[in-house]
Parts: structure tokens; sequence; C-alpha cells
């Protein structure tokens, strides 16, 4: 069977999408030629209109000045046929021009969005903590570690390393959050979590601690792992918190490291703090959020935890659910002078107002638990 011819169209439609992934030089090499060569055009063109200076390279020259310059073509002189070629050539070279400028500006705007995603090495007066990964929990510790940062006597550095979101978005996100605590000022750079060329990007060696939200288990073993190696040999001795899910998979990497390694498990701290609470006061009822609860006569506070079953939104929501469903109790417990007094156990600060709002009188963030517990350990560890 023979082959079919390939059109001119297909052809040149193939080159052209080959020239533009090339790049912004590529691109922007193409259209000068295609603008130098529609003036050369043109101004041969102009120069086959009859008139009393209509010599090839004035006509060229003045096409070129046409198709740089919009306003150029009022300040010649020359007969209809001239000024019809001339705003012909004025008409290509405002589009081609407007092209080519664009290709310019957007080739900047890239460039410096690269250069603003590659970074550079983290050199802080400060000894900086060190946060790899950034989860929906990440932004609640760090917003809880801001808070504690006000006692200190200097702005405290918070360096994060994220590699999946676009480090400028995180960026965003972070001051968002963070723009009410003038002692803290974080740092965003664009890596893996478990290199140790964007470890070092990081200055490691002159982080504080090191706080690894990985989305996974599996990546926070990876990350912890490349971590003690390269403090190991850099000969320094830096705690690592791990937020994870099984404390079990680090017990072996806990006992053969020579760093510290301190695991943050949201769930279990949860527990303990319920206990603690119901240890505080014995009349304390407490349950998870979406399940059904009969309050009984004696309990003066009802606690709302955190359910771990679903996901952190999701349970937030199924808190404030349940403070709905509670409120007539309340009422009702009010009317009959035995106040009932709620505590709920709530993933996000955004969601805070509106447990208030719907009957709690008292709001813990676990974020602000795991916090406190970092914080606790960094200064007595």
């Amino acid at each position: 069977m023979k082959e079919e011819g390939v059109s001119f169209y297909r052809q040149a439609r193939y080159h052209l999408h080959n020239l533009l992934v090339r790049g912004t030089f590529a691109r922007i090499t193409a259209f000068t030629i295609v603008t130098v060569t529609l003036c050369l055009v043109l101004g041969f063109v102009l120069s086959l209109v009859p008139s009393p200076d209509g010599d090839l390279l004035t006509s060229i020259w003045n096409a070129t000045l046409c198709a740089l310059d919009g306003g150029t073509i009022a300040g010649m002189e020359g007969n209809a046929g001239q000024k019809a070629v001339l705003f012909v050539i004025t008409l290509f070279g405002i589009v081609f021009s407007s092209v080519l400028v664009g290709i310019i500006t957007t080739g900047i705007e890239e460039r410096l969005d690269d250069i603003a995603r590659e970074g550079s090495k983290v050199l802080e007066r400060w000894p900086h903590v060190l946060v790899l990964g950034c989860t929906s929990i990440t932004t609640e510790i760090l917003q809880s570690l801001a808070q504690d940062n006000e006692r200190s006597r200097h702005v405290e550095p918070v360096v994060v390393l994220e590699e999946t979101r676009d480090v400028m978005d995180v960026g965003k996100e972070l001051d968002l959050r963070l723009k009410a605590f003038s002692k803290t000022r974080t740092i965003c750079r664009q890596g893996c979590p478990y290199s140790k060329k964007d470890l070092s990007l990081c200055s490691i060696e002159r982080a504080r601690a090191i706080l690894v939200t990985a989305p996974s288990d599996d990546e926070a073993i990876k990350t912890v792992l490349v971590c003690v190696t390269l403090l190991q040999e850099l000969g320094r001795e830096t705690p690592l918190f791990v937020a994870c899910e099984r404390e079990e998979a680090f017990v072996s990497l806990q006992r053969e490291a020579d760093e510290p390694i301190y695991l943050i498990n949201p769930d279990r701290m949860l527990e303990r703090a319920v206990e603690a609470m119901q240890n505080e006061r014995p009349s304390t009822q407490a349950f998870v959020a979406g399940d059904k609860v009969e309050v009984a006569d004696p309990t003066s506070r009802l606690l709302i935890a955190a359910n771990d079953r679903v996901e952190r939104e999701e349970s937030d929501d199924l808190v404030i659910r349940s403070l709905l469903e509670l409120h007539p109790l309340c009422e009702r417990r009010r009317a009959e002078g035995n106040p009932l007094e709620i505590t709920c156990v709530l993933y996000f600060e955004k969601n805070v107002e509106p447990a208030k709002r719907a009957g709690a009188d008292e709001a813990v963030l676990v974020g602000r638990l795991l916090a406190g517990r970092i914080s606790d350990l960094i200064e007595h560890g």
C-alpha cells in the first residue's frame, strides 16, 4: 500500500510545535524572524508603488518603522497607494509586535517563578524549625507554635520544605494563617523531604528541631532515615518530631538512631487529653463525635472528642452537628439549674467560632495539643 503524502499544513504545524516547545528564546527568535521577513516583503511591495523616493532601501526602512511603531504612519507623506500599503504594514506590525512583547513578558515571568521555586540556601541568623511536608495538620501546628513564639525576644524562622504542592501557594497560605504573629517568619522551599540535596538547601545543620508531617507513615519513615543519616554525617544531634498514625512502625528506628525521635500521634494524644480532663473532673462524660450518647444526670461536663474514623474536616462537621443536637438538652438543664458544660475537640481553627455558636463552652484544637507537646520537648529535650 502506498503511503499517503503529508500535507504542507501538517508539516508546518509539526515544525512549529517543535519550535515552540523549546522555550521562550526559541519563540522570540521565531517571531523576530517572522517580523523581519514581513518588513522585507512589505517593504519590497511598497517600493513597487510609483513615488518620487520609492527606492528599495527607503521603502524597507519606512516599512520597518511602521511595523515597530503604529504612530509612524501619521507623519509620513505619500500618495494613496503608499498610504494603503503602509496601513497594512502597520496592522501586521501591531499584531506581531504585541505577540513578541507578550512572549518576552511571559518568558520573564516564567523565569522569575522558576527562580522562586528553585530557591537558595537558607541563611538565617537564628536556628530555625525545619518542617518537612505540609499537610492539613501542619498549618494548625505552626499556628500554635507561632503563638508560643510571641514570647521570644527575636523573630523565630520556620523553614517549610514541600514537594507535591506549589511552594508559592504554600507560602501564601502560611503567610495568611500566621500574619497575626509578628515573631514568626516562614521560609518555603520546593523539594523532596528525603533528598539530601534539598535538605542541605534548607540548612538542616542549623535547625534546632525537625518536624516531619508527611502524608503517610511510609513517607515519614523515608524522611526520618535520610535525616538521621545526614545529621550523623554532619555531626549534629537535632531532635526529630514525627507526626504518625502507627507508632509501632517507628520503634526499631527509634532504637537504632542516635538522634532523639519523638512520635506525635494525634489520636493517641487525644485519648490522653480526654483521660486528663476526666481525671481533672470525675463528673466529665466523653463520647466521640457522631456517636449516640445518653447524658447521665450527675454529668456536669460533656466532652465531644474528635472522630478519628473519618476525615478531619468531616470530624469537625460531626462535632458541630453533635453540638446542635445537644442544644435542647443544654437549654433544659440550664432551666433546671443544672447547667451542662460542653468542651469539644476540633482539628481546624476555622471551626472554633461555628462550634461556639452551636453551643460549645470551650474548643480544644488538636494542633494546639501537638504544638504544646513539641514546644515542651524542644525546651526540655
